[in-house]
């Protein structure tokens, strides 16, 4: 009774049935990975599959989704770099959702989209808070598009 009610209370994953026998509750995560998605190369008849991220990059889409650090900021420096250099005439769609980041890796992506001749459309899906609002008013003021959130 009293001892397995107490031994529950200490452990938020036992549950205690109508027979107060405790059982410890089981949660099977399913591992997917990176999904990969059927990406066809304009120019070309064939279908290939690419990992998410690697389809996004080349419809010139770079999404924020976590907290920006100097790791995330480099990797999302490179690929807004090699974007650039590729074509800087087509618009580059940074959609960001996330809590900001640290002040240097932010200011280096804030520095880099002023630098870039590419024009940078935001969008903001779900939450921009701190440093990643600022992130978000840095784009093209006509492809500014902020939600309410």
């Amino acid at each position: 009774g009293i001892a397995a009610e107490s031994k529950a209370a200490e452990d938020p994953d036992r549950c205690l049935y109508g027979n107060k026998k405790s059982v410890r509750a089981q949660i099977h995560m399913m591992p997917i990975g990176t999904p990969r998605v059927a990406y066809r190369t304009p120019g070309e008849g064939t279908y290939q599959w690419v990992d998410l991220w690697n389809a996004l990059y080349r419809e010139r889409v770079i999404f924020i989704g976590q907290r920006i650090d100097e790791g995330f900021s480099n990797q999302i420096l490179a690929t807004m770099l090699y974007l650039d250099t590729v074509d800087n005439n087509q618009k580059l769609y940074l959609y960001i959702n996330g809590p900001g980041g640290d002040l240097t890796p932010c200011m280096a992506l804030y520095d880099t989209m002023q630098s870039l001749q590419t024009p940078i459309a935001t969008h903001c899906l779900g939450k921009a808070y701190n440093l990643a609002a600022f992130l978000l008013a840095a784009g093209e003021k006509v492809l500014y598009y902020p939600t309410v959130c």
